[in-house]
């Protein structure tokens, strides 16, 4: 039996000229964010395709990041790609010394979304 192979999962801080590839995956109203707007975009690719993103808003303070937007595409739910975009958050956090992640993102029954956020301690 042939052992089926994970692809990788690739994640990048997007500026806002690169993240268009990016954009079908934000619902409708998150597409408007710049980067003046202290909100980070990071994105996770498999298998050459855009898989996965994350929006981060960054506190004026820049002592807190919230966790506003994630989405992972159907087909690569419970694939790691969530864990990946959180990690690349988290780098970018510490990057900014905050003291905070907070979650403002509330998950879609049937997404994984609560199950993965609870495994690194999050309640939305």
């Amino acid at each position: 039996m042939k052992e089926k192979r994970e692809a990788e999962i690739k994640t990048y801080v997007l500026a806002k000229d690169k993240a268009e590839a990016f954009m079908p995956l934000l619902a409708p109203g998150w597409h408007e964010f710049t980067e003046e707007d202290d909100k980070i975009l990071i994105g996770a690719e498999a298998e050459g395709k855009a898989v996965g993103v994350l929006l981060l808003a960054i506190s004026e303070e820049k002592r807190h990041c919230e966790l506003e937007y994630l989405f992972v595409s159907e087909k690569y739910r419970r694939r790691k790609v969530g864990t990946a975009l959180l990690n690349r958050a988290l780098r970018v956090c510490r990057q900014f010394e905050a003291d905070s992640l907070k979650c403002m993102v509330v998950g879609e029954e049937g997404s994984g979304m609560d199950g993965l956020l609870k495994s690194w301690g999050m309640e939305c």
